[in-house]
């Protein structure tokens, strides 16, 4: 699936043929190469379209991104940084093994409750001055 996404994304400014996928990313040693490739096409798009599908929900409804933009900001910014750390971890080798691909991502994790709960809790506090 990940070899199907790369070569898409580095072909991005032409059309693509199912032909052509099935050679340069399947080989000719799978059977029924067509519904193979159609399965990881279908599986790709519903990763990429549960996410797109919550920012939009969200974005329709402005009164609901009024009041998380915060959250969802920092939620995403610190994933991005999450990411980020992770790759950065995992090339120079900093810690052995596979905790490199951990560690980053528990920290950012704890980051992430920190600072949300922060929020949730001045936002209550507001709430209870006005009322």
């Amino acid at each position: 699936m990940i070899r199907i996404l790369q070569y898409l994304l580095f072909h991005h400014e032409r059309v693509v043929s199912q032909s052509e996928l099935i050679a340069e990313c399947l080989g000719d040693d799978t059977e029924n190469e067509s519904v193979v490739l159609k399965n990881l096409i279908y599986r790709l798009r519903k990763i990429f379209q549960n996410q797109a599908q919550c920012d939009l929900i969200l974005f329709k409804n402005h009164e609901r991104l009024k009041e998380g933009w915060l959250k969802l900001h920092l939620g995403k910014m610190i994933g991005g940084y999450i990411s980020a750390a992770t790759a950065f971890v995992v090339v120079n080798q900093f810690f052995p093994s596979f905790y490199g691909w951990f560690i980053p991502g528990i920290i950012g994790g704890f980051v992430i409750t920190y600072w949300t709960r922060k929020i949730k809790a001045k936002k209550s506090v507001a709430n209870k001055t006005l009322n």
